[in-house]
């Protein structure tokens, strides 16, 4: 069950209207959003994302569990990024791994999912779940 609620959260972290051409790479580093974020940086039982940029942008999720058996994660390519408003960007992601298995490229696992992002302050506001701050290391 918590699985299928892991993914869901990704899924609904990126589920929103679609992006248009841009640097990928020059759209995240102006909108501030490489690096690591989470709701509590301090506590690492907590979700984690991770947006990369440079030759390949990506970005990862991890969310540990209780016991090593329990942890979440998922990586996916980040195919599209716009800054829409000073404080909105749209991002672009196809998945690549869940859990550390790669994901067929042909499955529906691997669908683009679109997701609208609002900057808040200092902290990141995603569709759905927790506020998001950025993480010193």
């Amino acid at each position: 069950m918590r699985r299928i609620l892991v993914i869901a959260a990704c899924m609904a972290f990126f589920a929103a209207g679609p992006a248009h051409s841009q640097g990928i790479n020059e759209a995240l580093t102006a909108f501030g959003l490489v690096g690591t974020w989470s709701p509590d940086c301090g506590d690492k039982t907590k979700p984690r994302w991770t947006f990369a940029g440079g030759g390949k942008p990506a970005v990862a999720f991890s969310s540990p569990g209780k016991e090593s058996a329990n942890d979440e994660s998922a990586e996916g390519t980040i195919t599209a990024a716009e800054i829409v408003s000073p404080t909105k960007i749209s991002v672009t992601v196809v998945p690549t791994k869940k859990n550390g298995k790669s994901i067929d490229p042909t499955s529906p696992d691997a669908k683009p999912e679109t997701g609208l992002l609002e900057k808040v302050g200092n902290m990141i506001k995603p569709p759905s779940g927790a506020m998001l701050q950025r993480c010193v290391n």
